[in-house]
């Protein structure tokens, strides 16, 4: 027995990949802190696209143990405020913690053990296209082996928003968490504007950090701090894209 599931992480190359492919399973890893716009598309598009080809929707979270009894899941925000810490550029923690692990996790408790499967025998299709084949890994971790169909079939990144269309969908925006540290200068300022009070959530954390941590001058992200780039935006909101894409070093680089 195979079991193949797809690491969804709600963007253009696993959304793609969810239309095109023949999964058992759909595993989503939820930080807490995706867009609105993120959890909207999932909900209203990919759960009842799941459901209607009797394909599994799991959402996963980090859990903490809450009154020293109960886990709960808990949010990367919330965790960040409590530890005055932020996502870090150099050091992916946030990604490792909250979204490959929790995976992991899930697949060797509910697949692997209640399945009994071998590791060689649970197939994770990982959405990284072929524009950013320099991601692949051939380091699979102990709970599956990981394969790459768009990097095999030289798919690339505005290939799969075609392939998207084609299938009558509307194209997701970037995933990612509204407090990202590879968020570019438009995703901010379009933040700031659509959604103020996310924007104002993140500088509540970037101004806890730096008191906590005593690092008033402390740049977060590619832009610097949040207090000193607002005063940049001046552009009308119609001057936005509805879809901004923050350029990651690498696209998608927390899709895992």
């Amino acid at each position: 027995m195979v079991y193949r599931f797809l690491s969804f992480g709600a963007g253009v190359q696993t959304t793609a990949l969810l239309l095109t492919g023949e999964y058992d399973e759909v595993i989503f890893a939820d930080t807490g802190g995706e867009l609105p716009e993120t959890y909207d598309y999932i909900r209203q598009n990919v759960i009842p696209y799941c459901h209607d080809r009797g394909v599994r929707f799991t959402t996963v979270w980090k859990m903490r143990q809450f009154l020293g009894k109960l886990w709960v899941p808990d949010n990367l925000y919330d965790y960040c405020m409590r530890k005055a810490r932020t996502p870090m550029m150099k050091w992916r923690w946030t990604t490792r913690d909250w979204k490959i692990l929790p995976i992991r996790r899930y697949v060797a408790k509910y697949v692997l053990k209640a399945k009994q499967l071998d590791a060689k025998d649970c197939i994770c299709v990982m959405g990284i296209s072929y524009d950013e084949a320099d991601r692949v890994s051939k380091e699979h971790p102990p709970e599956y082996t990981k394969v790459y169909p768009l990097v095999d079939a030289k798919i690339r990144r505005e290939d799969c928003k075609r392939v998207i269309l084609k299938h009558g969908w509307q194209v997701p925006m970037k995933s990612g968490c509204f407090f990202c540290c590879y968020a570019n200068f438009e995703r901010l300022q379009w933040l700031q504007r659509v959604h103020p009070e996310l924007y104002w959530k993140f500088e509540l954390m970037e101004r806890n950090f730096q008191a906590r941590r005593n690092k008033p001058r402390y740049y977060i992200g590619a832009y610097g701090t949040l207090n000193e780039l607002k005063k940049k935006f001046s552009l009308p909101l119609d001057a936005f894209t509805p879809e901004p894409e923050p350029q990651c070093q690498i696209a998608g680089y927390c899709m895992v």
